[in-house]
């Protein structure tokens, strides 16, 4: 079993105790739990379906997942995924 530890306490990307370094998201799903749809948990594979927003976004900002973006709304920052041409891997795909 690999044990991880957790980059909120250590301010760094994941690390695996075997030194390599957590993958970063190729899919990043938000959960639509907002008062009013809007995003405050997002969904990673691998890493659980409960990820506060200003966790993701954090990360985001930090590099670690290169195929996101951070936008603001409203005052609000949120993830999504940088433009491609395909809509399935968007963080909202109805949209």
């Amino acid at each position: 079993m690999q044990l991880w530890l957790r980059a909120v306490e250590l301010n760094a990307k994941l690390i695996c105790v075997t030194g390599k370094e957590e993958a970063m998201a190729k899919t990043i799903r938000g959960n639509k739990d907002g008062e009013n749809g809007e995003n405050q948990t997002y969904t990673i594979p691998g890493r659980g379906s409960d990820i506060p927003r200003q966790q993701v976004v954090k990360e985001v900002k930090e590099g670690q997942h290169e195929n996101h973006s951070v936008y603001k709304r409203d005052g609000v920052e949120y993830v999504r995924a940088k433009p491609d041409s395909q809509q399935k891997n968007n963080v909202d795909p109805d949209q």
